[in-house]
Order: C-alpha cells, then structure tokens, then sequence
C-alpha cells in the first residue's frame, strides 16, 4: 500500500512540473502573426553619427518614406519612423551634434528629431503645397517642387536651419522650430530659380541662372533674412544645358562649359565680378573627350569638407579627373582615374582620404588615396566579393574613425536592388540588410513540409489521441495517464 502510495505521490509531481511549464496564447492573440521583420527600404540620405568617438549610430531616410536609425555594427534597427505616404516624399535630411531634421511634402513639414531615441522634439507645418487631382476629386498628391536645406550660424549661440522652397527661402529655430524669417522672390523672370544654397560668415548665399548670360548671387543675413548684398556675375558661355555647377571652399562657384572645354571659377563673395577661365589643355590632360560631363562634390556627408580644395570632374564613366582649386582661383590636376570608378571621400581630422570604387564583375576594389599628402596608400586597399544575386552599387557613403595605427574606414554600399551592405577592412562584409523586401508587391503561400517535431506531435495525438477540451494542460494530463497504465 505504501509503495502504491509512493507512486501515486510521485505522479502528481511529475503532473505539476507539467503544469508548470505549460505554455499558451491569450484568447486575443490566436490567428495572429508568427513573425514579423521590419524593414527601411532603398537608402536616399545616410549619415553616420560623429558625434561622438564611439557612437554606433546610423541614420537613414529612403525612398519609402521612412526616416530611422541603424546600429551601424549589427545593422539592427535601434528606432523608425514610417512617414504617411499622402504627406510626399522625404527631400533633405540633415545631421550635426544633437541636431537631426527631416524635410518632407515639398517643405511643408519640417521635424527634428532625438538621435538617441528617435523622439519627436519639435514639428513646424508650414503652408499646403499640394494641388487638388483632377481626375478624382477631393483626393490630393503630392507636387514635385525644388527643396534644399543647409545649416547656417547666425554669429551667436543659435544656429538656424535655412530652408529652400521653390521660391521662398526660410530660416527655423533649431531651439523649437519656430520661423525666424522668410525672404519671397517676387521677380517674374524667375530669378530665384535656386541653383545652389550656401552658408558662410553668418549669411546664406543664393546662387541662381539670371539671365541666359549671367548668374545672380544674392545674399541674405542668416539672423534676419534681410538682403545685405548682390551682384551679378557675366557668363556669356552660358546655355540651358550649363547647371552642372559646384561650390568649392565655401565662396567659388565652378562650371564647366563642354563646348569650350572650359573650366569657369568665379568668387561668390567678391563684387569685382571676376571671371577666371581654365581650359583642360592647360592641365595636362591625357585625353579630352567628353560622355555627360559633370562636376562632384567630395565629402558631401560631412560638413569638414567645406575647407577642402579638391573636386572631381568627370569626363566620361572611365575618365575622372581629381582636381584641386588654389587661392589664386587657378586649378592643378592632382591624379586622372581611368577606369569605370565611383569615388567619394571623407574627413577626420588632419586626415583626408579618397576612395575609388573599381567594380570587375562580382569583385569590388577599393583604392585609397591620401589627400593630404598626395599620395596612394596600397595597405589600405582591400578587394572582397560582392554577394551573389545582387545588383551593382550604385551609392557610397565613407566613414573614417581612428586607430591605434592610424585610420581606417568603413564603406557603405547601395546596390540597383535596395540592398544595404557595410564593408570594412580587410575586405570583409560585416552585415548585409536585404531592404527590396520592403517594396513587395505580391505574395504567395507555400505549404512546406513537417518538420521532425511536428511529425512527432502528430503520431502523439494519433497514438493517445485528443482532449475534448482541446488545451494543453489536458492533452499534457491525458498523455501522462496513458504513460502510467503502462507501469501500474
């Protein structure tokens, strides 16, 4: 009797330990989803944090509408923000320190945000700049308008945001958001066409096509927004096709005119109305002959790069000219690249440092070139593969931090397929985010197979069969109780 005592003690604990660990869904959340992934979409803006040396922050907008940060060592999303679709597309996003502001819907809403947590600091809606769709009524769309955004110091503590749109030019608090000032074109010859929007010695910088021989620099007190001074620069070998215009070191406005073969380099904050020339057959060109010329920016996600002469003139997709403008407003060439290269380029410091991107099929070279000293530095180029079944990149953003040794870098990569790749030294793909899934467009359902657990389960409800009441705690019970006739 005690020994069936015993057992019958023994079973009831083997019944709790099952109790115990029994699992189950709330009523609320049967037929619900088994898993979810989060994703961005194609990456338009990318800025890492440099806020700090340690900081793992990556913050991205992209053509989906979606504004969010990424831990740049994981690629983990640490917060997002998917913006309404009738609001219009995300046009500028900018970042320095503490501060980072998106502009969407044509300039009408402009935010900044929390870079740690992604919170909403402060909102300025400004007026509607959506028409009415003819052919269905009541329904609104967003209109495509000229948007630009620059950062600009006022000469005190506060610094401004200065907003560009179509042809009004506003400046925001960065404080709260509130609107300091606004300066309205009101010229019908379209004067305040934007062509390029600068910001030096607390004033904005308005460059603009006036006329189709001349080029109008306006410029505006970034305290008040008062017009404090303009001039209009000559430019006879201006045509319809000559906007491929870049600033280099703040106050220089350069063209390039293909049909002369010229370069045009003209001091924006200069009222003499100085024009210098250059042609390419005065640098030492090996081979002049052109294939959609145009002119690039370097270190364009860095503020740093505003003190920086160097630029690049692209002849054709194999022919890159690495250009360097001196005080005197003439220009040296400094390297050619003759390959099918994409270069970009970054600052730290002392340390300026150009990479050329070489794509061969499926291998992606890097090559880096030291600004500073004008040279090749072959230990810091590195080749790796790029992963099979995506497309060809098509945007690079650099990142340089030190070392003990020196500096390194880190590349990240937009491919034609959306996907998100950072590369680091030596050759060595740290994560991979694959963001065309979150421009699906159709489904489809598969039954797979069972797996060796679920066939288990089913050959155990076959052998003890189901609880009527259908919960596990019973079938757990009932399965317990077929074990023990077993023993007893």
């Amino acid at each position: 009797m005690a020994v069936r005592n015993g057992v019958y003690m023994c079973c009831v604990g083997i019944l709790l330990l099952y109790i115990t660990g029994c699992f189950s869904l709330y009523e609320d959340q049967v037929g619900m989803f088994d898993w979810r992934q989060s994703f961005v979409g194609k990456v338009k803006f990318a800025h890492f944090d440099l806020s700090t040396h340690s900081s793992k922050r990556l913050f991205v907008a992209t053509e989906s509408n979606v504004l969010a940060s990424l831990n740049s060592r994981t690629r983990a999303i640490i917060w997002r923000h998917v913006f309404e679709e009738e609001e219009g597309e995300i046009e500028a996003l900018l970042h320095r320190g503490s501060y980072l502001i998106s502009v969407s819907g044509g300039g009408r809403f402009v935010r900044s945000w929390d870079p740690n947590s992604g919170n909403l600091i402060w909102e300025n809606i400004g007026k509607n700049t959506r028409d009415i769709d003819g052919d269905q009524k009541g329904t609104i769309k967003p209109v495509r308008i000229s948007v630009d955004a620059i950062f600009a110091s006022t000469g005190k503590k506060e610094d401004v945001l200065v907003l560009w749109v179509e042809n009004t030019l506003k400046a925001y608090s960065l404080l709260d958001g509130s609107e300091m000032w606004s300066a309205v074109s009101r010229d019908t010859n379209n004067e305040f066409a934007m062509q390029h929007l600068q910001a030096f010695d607390a004033q904005v910088i308005v460059i603009s096509k006036h006329d189709d021989v001349s080029i109008a620099v306006k410029k505006f007190s970034a305290e008040s927004g008062k017009l404090v001074g303009e001039h209009i620069l000559p430019a006879d070998w201006l045509t319809q096709k000559t906007d491929d215009c870049i600033v280099v070191l703040q106050k220089n406005l350069i063209c390039f005119d293909s049909i002369s073969s010229n370069l045009q380099v003209m001091p924006i904050d200069d009222d003499s109305k100085l024009v210098n020339t250059i042609s390419l057959s005065t640098l030492s060109v090996d081979d002049i002959a052109f294939n959609q010329p145009r002119l690039q920016s370097l270190g364009s996600h860095t503020t740093s790069w505003k003190d920086r002469p160097e630029f690049v003139l692209q002849l054709s997709s194999n022919h890159h000219l690495l250009l360097e403008l001196k005080h005197d407003l003439t220009i040296s060439l400094i390297k050619q690249f003759t390959d099918n290269v994409k270069l970009f380029a970054s600052v730290l410091g002392d340390n300026a440092l150009l990479v050329s991107m070489i794509n061969t099929g499926s291998i992606l070279e890097f090559q880096c070139f030291d600004l500073a000293k004008r040279k090749q530095i072959s230990e810091m180029g590195q080749r790796f593969k790029l992963p099979e079944h995506h497309g060809k990149p098509e945007k690079a953003v650099l990142y340089l931090f030190s070392k003990k040794e020196g500096v390194g870098y880190r590349v990240l990569l937009v491919t034609s397929d959306h996907a998100l790749i950072l590369v680091q030294q030596p050759g060595r793909i740290t994560w991979l985010r694959e963001e065309a899934l979150a421009m699906i467009t159709a489904t489809e359902i598969v039954e797979l197979p069972f797996s060796p657990s679920q066939a288990n389960f089913e050959t155990l409800q076959e052998e003890f069969g189901a609880h009527p009441n259908g919960n596990c705690i019973a079938v757990r019970v009932t399965v317990l109780k077929q074990s023990l006739k077993r023993y007893l």
